[in-house]
C-alpha cells in the first residue's frame, strides 16, 4: 500500500472511532434523562402533568399553547383537572394561575412546578358608523386596527335605507341585492388591521353599530403544587 492509501485508512478509522464515540455519547445521553423521567416520584409526574394541560394548546382555556384566557382559566375547578389528568383525583395540591387560587386541597409539600405564561383578557368595543343619505349607492368605511378575531355589525333600524353588502379588505362576506334581512351579522375575521366597507341604498341616513373586542396580555406565573 503506498502512503496515499495509508493516509486514507488512517483517516477512515478516524472518523470511525469518531462516529462511535458520538453514538455512545447520544446513548448516554437518552439514559440519563430517561434515568430522570424514571426517578420522579408520583406527586412530581402528576404536578408535571397539570402544569404541561394548563398551557396546551388544544384545552378549552387557551388560546394557543402558553396563553391563557383569563375568565377561563380562572374559572377552572379541581374536577376540571381531574378529567384531564385522572392521577391527579384525591391528592392533595395547591394550583394557582397568576393572582388566583382555582384549588386549594390539603397542604402539598411534595412538589412544585412553576412555568411562565401569558394572561389574555378582553376589553369589549364599540362605534356607530353613519351611513349617509344619499340616493346612489353608498360605500361607508370603518378601519379596526386592533381585535381580538370576532367583530358584530349591527344594522340599526331606519326607514328608506337599506344595506345590501358587507365587505372586509375587498372580500364580500355578506351580499344580497334585495338588501340584507338579518339585523346583525357575527364576522370571524383575524386579520388585523381590519378594514370593513358597508354598501347601502336609499333616500334616508342609516346607523350601524360596530362592536368587537381588544386583547390585553399579562406575563404571569402558573404554579402547580401536588401531594400525597
Amino acid at each position: 500500500m503506498n502512503a496515499r492509501g495509508q493516509a486514507n485508512l488512517i483517516s477512515f478509522a478516524a472518523a470511525v472511532v469518531l462516529i462511535s464515540a458520538v453514538t455512545v455519547a447520544g446513548v448516554i445521553v437518552a439514559e440519563e434523562a430517561l434515568s430522570d423521567v424514571v426517578d420522579q416520584s408520583q406527586e412530581e409526574r402528576v404536578a408535571s402533568l397539570i402544569a404541561a394541560h394548563l398551557v396546551a394548546d388544544a384545552a378549552s382555556h387557551t388560546r394557543r399553547h402558553g396563553v391563557l384566557q383569563a375568565s377561563a382559566s380562572k374559572s377552572l375547578t379541581a374536577a376540571d383537572l381531574t378529567t384531564a389528568v385522572p392521577s391527579f383525583a384525591g391528592r392533595s395540591a395547591r394550583v394557582v394561575v397568576h393572582d388566583t387560587t382555582i384549588v386549594d386541597r390539603g397542604t402539598p409539600t411534595k412538589s412544585l412546578v412553576r412555568q411562565r405564561v401569558l394572561i389574555e383578557s378582553y376589553t369589549q368595543r364599540s362605534r356607530r358608523l353613519t351611513l349617509a343619505n344619499v340616493p346612489q349607492s353608498q360605500s361607508s368605511n370603518i378601519s379596526l386596527a386592533g381585535h381580538a378575531g370576532n367583530v358584530t355589525v349591527s344594522i340599526l333600524p331606519t326607514t328608506n335605507r337599506t344595506v345590501h353588502t358587507i365587505r372586509a379588505d375587498g372580500r364580500v362576506l355578506r351580499h344580497n341585492p334585495g338588501g340584507l334581512s338579518t339585523r346583525q351579522h357575527h364576522l370571524s375575521l383575524p386579520r388585523r388591521p381590519l378594514n370593513l366597507s358597508i354598501v347601502s341604498t336609499g333616500n334616508n341616513s342609516g346607523q350601524l353599530m360596530i362592536t368587537w373586542q381588544t386583547a390585553n396580555t399579562t406575563l404571569a406565573w402558573v404554579e402547580v403544587h401536588v401531594g400525597e
